[in-house]
């Protein structure tokens, strides 16, 4: 079974693009941000300034690794053509595999995720026009700046992740709200 699964675009799965000396830079700032909220007396909201701060860090390493760190391809183009991933991966044409349509939608899991966590008010609707406008912002920057193929599908699969990762911070917050209610009745009932 697991013969037949192509892992040729594996090898590279966790790679960025992004020069190591950034993404440990970027990594160490986020920690610096997080411990001066939580010891800041400055900081009155410590929860919401620590999920602005990796929100802002999540921004900024995705463009770096969709726009910014990346070479320039010989000429900008754009496949307007929805499911043109799913007809290549069909028609196994070379350098198109499922793990691009997987990396796409975990790619903005941590956008819906934040945002939600940042925007508690917002529903899903509000957070997927966030995440399509994000993601619609990449992909004009891609073509913009001949750094990518600027996709239809990126679109869809950048969105699918986002809503993916509202539902995903919606279902911990009902768990959380639920232990603490479950803790309320066992201290009560003592």
């Amino acid at each position: 079974m697991i013969n037949n699964i192509d892992f040729s675009n594996f090898k590279g799965f966790f790679q960025t693009g992004i020069p190591d000396e950034i993404l440990y830079s970027s990594f160490l700032l986020c920690v610096v941000l997080i411990l001066f909220g939580f010891f800041s007396s400055y900081v009155k909201d410590k929860k919401h300034f620590v999920f602005w701060s990796l929100f802002v860090e999540y921004i900024l390493v995705v463009l770096c690794s969709t726009v910014v760190c990346r070479s320039c391809l010989a000429e900008a183009r754009i496949e307007p053509m929805p499911f043109g991933d799913y007809i290549a991966i069909a028609n196994r044409t070379p350098g198109v595999s499922v793990w691009d349509i997987i990396l796409n939608v975990v790619l903005f899991l941590p956008f819906g995720f934040l945002l939600s966590a940042i925007k508690q008010t917002w529903n899903w609707q509000n957070v997927l026009l966030s995440g399509l406008g994000f993601s619609f912002c990449i992909e004009s920057m891609q073509f913009i700046f001949s750094k990518g193929i600027a996709q239809t599908d990126d679109l869809m699969h950048n969105s699918l992740g986002t809503l993916l990762g509202y539902f995903i911070f919606q279902m911990m917050r009902k768990i959380v709200k639920s232990n603490r209610n479950n803790v309320k009745l066992c201290i009560k009932n003592e």
